[in-house]
């Protein structure tokens, strides 16, 4: 259901912005093919950095003496 909500949306935006009806439709039709193709390597990315991160910042467990 949120897709073709988001397409309708979109067309009426870009609509909207150039009164351009076939422009309109293209924008809203290229906007989610490229999202598409970003978001796996936006998280690709992310689950690096992520890594990387917990390399740097592991500390072997340091053991704490009792309270009291």
């Amino acid at each position: 259901m949120h897709s073709p909500v988001h397409l309708v949306v979109a067309i009426d935006v870009t609509y909207t912005i150039t009164r351009d009806w076939p422009a309109a439709r293209a924008v809203s039709l290229i906007k989610p093919v490229v999202q598409t193709v970003a978001f796996p390597i936006h998280e690709g990315i992310w689950i690096r950095i992520d890594a990387n991160v917990r390399k740097i910042t592991f500390h072997p467990r340091i053991e704490c003496p009792p309270l009291g």
